[in-house]
């Protein structure tokens, strides 16, 4: 057979190939029609190891945490829409002390029930009063709004978050208030920071500068200086007389290692503001500190571990560590000098996987600092509780529970299985599904 007739055959044997799968293909399509097979969903993705799926307690919705759910069951067609009058409120121009007052109207123009789920102010300073929860098509409602101004001075801008049972933009609304708030005093800055100190020149003494400016036209004289802590005192220089002073505190040798805070108190004769309050702080650092303070252990882990402890020497002297104490024989401690000089130490912990902080377990180092010649760092063991968030969004941890690593796993595993968590025992009677008969 010559060249051209080999490919003449090459090609037929493809083109049955072809032919043959393609009628294949078309019988397993009619089967397929004639016994359609299931699809088998996918199962979700699993939650990560040691992490148990948030518990919500009853009411709170999933999708939007601390908003508790409708009450108001909208029927077919019906859906909600809110309007406010005013989402933006300019209280202009206020001396600092009084309230700011509004109260924001709105109008449900939508063809269901609105309801009012929640009314989340952005700060303390501003609380919301007692408003209209429901309010039919067509109708209107107020949410009362109440600022405090006693801690402003100048610009203010602040909102207030509503959540509705309406969908889309309705859903959740924001509300602002905004003006601008003066002081009777000015005073810049509003307190005496003095930073952070080492404790070897707390000797010193050490001063900051305030300016205290009367903004009205009734004269004012400082008078009265007094300070909380004796660490620190303070005296006032007049700049203009009535009008404008400087404030001198001073920081004695006296302040102790950590925070250091105080208020010196000013009488002004001024029947607007007789009296102002500056606060004032310091933070000690102590000769030898180390991070962190307490060691906390999870109650159940995988493995061996390691953690670190940083110490920082803020003495002018070099600094050593020796002879590391640890309460379990398990327990291996090592040196490290992170700073050259003695400035600063790790010390690495290896933990192995089966030790359980006992009452009392601490780590102990010693120093060669005369001040702080011993470290202790307490060893506790972190019992990882299950945190719900309440209908305010705040996490809070129920009172009697079991650690996560132990009943929550155990939920977890039960779930997997098909079956539901076994409800913890009490003395209560279990309440009755709804449509249960009664007894």
């Amino acid at each position: 057979m010559n060249r051209v007739g080999r490919h003449r055959v090459g090609t037929m044997m493809i083109l049955s190939a072809i032919t043959a799968v393609t009628f294949q293909s078309a019988i397993a399509r009619g089967q397929e029609k004639k016994n359609p097979v299931t699809k088998v969903l996918q199962p979700k993705a699993k939650t990560k190891p040691g992490r148990a799926k948030e518990l919500l307690p009853p009411g709170v919705k999933p999708g939007r945490p601390g908003v508790p759910e409708p009450t108001v069951v909208l029927k077919p067609g019906e859906a909600p829409q809110v309007k406010f009058d005013t989402p933006v409120y300019d209280f202009g121009r206020l001396k600092a002390g009084g309230d700011v007052r509004h109260d924001y109207w709105f109008t449900n123009t939508g063809t269901g029930p609105l309801e009012i789920l929640k009314v989340k102010p952005s700060c303390g300073c501003t609380t919301a009063g007692s408003h209209d929860r429901i309010v039919q098509p067509g109708e209107r409602g107020k949410i009362p709004i109440k600022m405090g101004t006693e801690k402003f001075n100048g610009p203010v801008n602040k909102t207030v978050t509503v959540h509705t049972n309406a969908t889309g933009k309705n859903a959740r609304i924001t509300l602002k208030i905004q003006g601008n708030v003066w002081q009777v005093f000015g005073v810049t800055p509003n307190r005496a920071v003095f930073g952070r100190v080492n404790e070897d020149d707390i000797d010193q003494t050490r001063e900051t500068r305030i300016t205290i400016t009367n903004n009205t036209e009734s004269p004012a004289n400082l008078t009265n200086i007094r300070s909380s802590n004796p660490t620190f005192s303070a005296k006032a220089n007049t700049i203009q007389p009535g009008k404008q002073f400087e404030l001198v505190v001073s920081a004695g040798n006296t302040a102790v290692p950590g925070a250091n805070t105080g208020e010196i108190k000013i009488d002004t004769g001024h029947a607007d503001k007789p009296t102002i309050k500056v606060p004032i702080s310091l933070y000690v650092a102590p000769a030898v500190d180390v991070t962190p303070a307490k060691l906390m252990l999870p109650s159940v882990r995988s493995s061996n571990t390691k953690r670190n402890l940083y110490v920082r020497n803020n003495s002018k002297e070099p600094l050593t560590l020796s002879d590391v104490q640890v309460p379990n024989p398990g327990l291996k401690a090592t040196i490290e000098e992170t700073r050259p000089g003695g400035k600063a130490y790790r010390v690495v912990l290896e933990i192995p996987q089966n030790y359980k902080p006992a009452k009392g377990d601490k780590i102990s180092i010693k120093t060669s600092n005369s001040k702080v010649p011993m470290l202790t760092v307490p060893i506790k063991d972190q019992s990882a509780s299950r945190t719900v968030r309440n209908q305010n969004g705040k996490y809070i941890v129920p009172k009697s529970q079991a650690p996560l690593a132990t009943k929550a796993s155990k939920d977890l595993a039960i779930v997997k299985k098909g079956n539901k968590p076994a409800a913890a025992k009490t003395n209560k009677e279990p309440a009755k599904p709804q449509g249960a008969p009664s007894n």
